[in-house]
């Protein structure tokens, strides 16, 4: 539904202090640079930016200014184009793991300035409230677990949506870099919920609400400074790698897809060709079109980390097999071994 935020008269069944966040909503402002990220997730939906600016307020605004402020109703129309233009079931998902090294960057951030689960939670709170208000943690003590939960007051069902599933998922991208993903229990208000299962890699029970829930006392943990380790390593040369200005062809923004979707070990086959709305065999089919395999590429990009992370020379062998996603240091040094040889 479209909320019409000049005419009271039309906005049957919404309470009075509904009325009011509507109507705050409508004078609340965003960083551009979240609208820019829709924007670049919009591209592997092939739609175009310039379609998109047309929607905007002001369509000649420059997004990645770092004092541009745009309305949240900028946003949730350019949401809506593209829920409408995809007809894909569960968008918001999608964008949510579209935006696991965007998540990177804000554990990073938070690593700076915390050494506990119990803080960063503090630090993630202001963060929703300060930067991103269409979205709040409410939290619960349920025995001896804490259970969190992500609230909203939108109205509108499908913008809604779109913004606790895409904020589920980056959350829970944070949440499992800091502490071991076994402590976390997810929940989500859904009878399907195997998308989400597949492609966070978790069990998610049925609940009220987007839920996460821990005992209280791995709240109280400290950080899992190994992964926030290799959270540092590693994002600079992700970024580097997606700033590389390449034909953009098929096999490219799969290989940006992934390195988007970095946890930060790369995505499986299946996760990735869900992004683009696609059976693995229909994915595969088109990257050979293109004269590439989905192996190919995920080579590519593991030798390309190898050798960065062995120039470092700070790194264990077996450390940079775990990175690279191999069970065993001896399964990463034959991969090595054929990269070194020429074959892929």
């Amino acid at each position: 539904m479209s909320v019409v935020f000049d005419d009271r008269s039309k906005l049957v069944g919404i309470s009075e202090i509904e009325l009011i966040f509507c109507a705050k909503l409508f004078c609340m402002k965003i960083a551009g640079s979240y609208l820019q990220l829709l924007f670049d997730f919009a591209a592997y939906q092939y739609i175009p930016e310039s379609q998109l600016k047309t929607l905007l307020t002001e369509p000649g605004i420059d997004l990645c200014a770092a004092d541009c402020l745009v309305p949240i109703t900028d946003y949730q129309k350019v949401v809506h184009a593209l829920v409408s233009r995809q007809k894909q079931q569960g968008l918001g998902l999608v964008y949510g793991v579209f935006l696991n090294l965007k998540a990177l960057g804000l554990i990073h951030q938070i690593s700076l300035e915390t050494t506990s689960i119990q803080q960063a939670f503090r630090l993630l709170e202001d963060y929703l409230r300060i930067h991103f208000p269409l979205v709040s943690l409410e939290k619960e003590e349920v025995g001896p677990s804490l259970q969190v939960h992500l609230r909203s007051k939108l109205s509108d069902p499908i913008f809604k949506e779109f913004v606790l599933d895409s904020t589920f998922c980056f959350i829970y991208r944070e949440l499992s870099t800091m502490m071991k993903p076994e402590l976390i229990q997810l929940g989500l208000p859904y009878e399907d919920r195997s998308p989400f299962q597949r492609q966070l890699r978790h069990n998610i029970e049925h609940s009220e609400s987007h839920r996460f829930s821990f005992t209280i006392t791995s709240v109280n943990d400290k950080i899992n400074q190994r992964q926030l380790q290799v959270v540092d390593v590693l994002l600079p040369k992700y970024l580097l790698l997606l700033e590389k200005k390449e034909e953009q062809s098929f096999p490219t923004l799969v290989k940006k897809m992934m390195l988007n979707m970095s946890t930060p070990a790369l995505p499986n086959l299946s996760q990735v060709s869900a992004q683009f709305a696609m059976s693995d065999r229909s994915f595969q089919r088109k990257l050979r079109a293109n004269g590439q395999s989905f192996r190919t590429i995920a080579n590519e990009l593991k030798r390309n980390l190898a050798l960065y992370l062995q120039a470092g020379g700070k790194m264990k062998v077996k450390d940079i097999a775990y990175i690279l996603g191999y069970s065993e240091p001896s399964a990463f040094l034959h991969a090595a071994r054929k990269w070194s040889s020429g074959s892929m």
